[in-house]
């Protein structure tokens, strides 16, 4: 009995730390997709207050994209500092009530880069009204930086919108990986077989889905019947950035038990507001 349970250990500690992860630049990302909730006047002049501080070299040659019906929102900039063309989605804004139709709308349509693939039709809507502007925005500045790196990042609803990005720019990007994609408090964004599909792919070069101790979000929408909503692989959980600092677990498969499924209440919007131990909150409010 003693070996059967040293060798389920053992199997569980096996899926854990085996993709890499560049931690120092997952912050600067999470410093963007905090910006991305900023007034985007502020934006274009990199002077959003604590937010745009995250990354004080800021960004040059900025597209803000914005959809007026849904208020879907993001941008694009070059960051010198990083020698990279930066993709933001941003998340959900608590005071907009279309964010959270979108947030809320668990019904599934057909994706079309998939056999049998179903997704979330409030995220991939949202995606969908950003879809011609990225396009247009990201050849523009890809022109002008033909050999510059490319981060894609969001938080929450962004981090959603973020993983639609992913097929369109390596598409535009020549049909190679991206530099980076890191995520925070994503939600699950499609069924089983969008998730097995999305792991099978090339996409970026890093890739991980960052979540917060009890953050709610990454449990929604449900893996449970009738929903069955699922993750993709790459997970980085970090047991607290408010209590632990940065300690984290690195897990290979989705849905795993030593990442955020540890949990077994996760009801803390705190988690889902206090990434790398910022106050997402007050920054948001403070750069309207």
């Amino acid at each position: 009995m003693k070996s059967i349970f040293l060798l389920i250990i053992s199997l569980l500690l096996a899926s854990c730390s085996q993709f890499q992860y560049n931690e120092t630049l997952a912050q600067d990302l999470a410093g963007f997709s905090l910006a991305s909730y900023c007034n985007p006047k502020y934006l274009q002049q990199w002077n959003c207050g604590s937010a745009c501080k995250k990354n004080p070299n800021g960004l040059t040659d900025f597209s803000y994209l914005y959809n007026k019906t849904l208020k879907a929102s993001g941008y694009i900039g070059y960051s010198a500092h990083h020698d990279a063309i930066i993709v933001v989605f941003r998340g959900t804004v608590p005071w907009l009530i279309q964010n959270w139709i979108a947030d809320l709308n668990t019904i599934k349509i057909q994706y079309p880069f998939c056999e049998n693939c179903y997704v979330h039709k409030g995220f991939y809507k949202q995606f969908n009204q950003l879809k011609s502007q990225l396009i247009q925005s990201f050849t523009e500045i890809r022109q002008k930086y033909p050999s510059s790196k490319i981060f894609v990042t969001g938080h929450s609803l962004g981090a959603a919108m973020s993983f639609h990005s992913m097929p369109i720019i390596f598409e535009l990007n020549g049909n190679k990986p991206i530099d980076a994609f890191y995520n925070y408090g994503s939600p699950r964004v499609g069924n089983e077989a969008y998730a097995t599909w999305f792991n099978l792919q090339n996409f970026a070069l890093q890739y991980g889905r960052i979540n917060n101790a009890a953050d709610p979000v990454p449990h929604l929408p449900p893996i449970l019947f009738p929903f069955q909503f699922y993750h993709t692989n790459h997970e980085i959980f970090y047991t607290s950035f408010i209590e632990d600092g940065n300690k984290y677990e690195q897990c290979l498969d989705a849905e795993h038990k030593l990442c955020a499924n540890s949990k077994i209440i996760a009801a803390s919007v705190r988690d889902h507001l206090s990434y790398f131990g910022w106050n997402w909150a007050t920054s948001i409010l403070t750069c309207q």
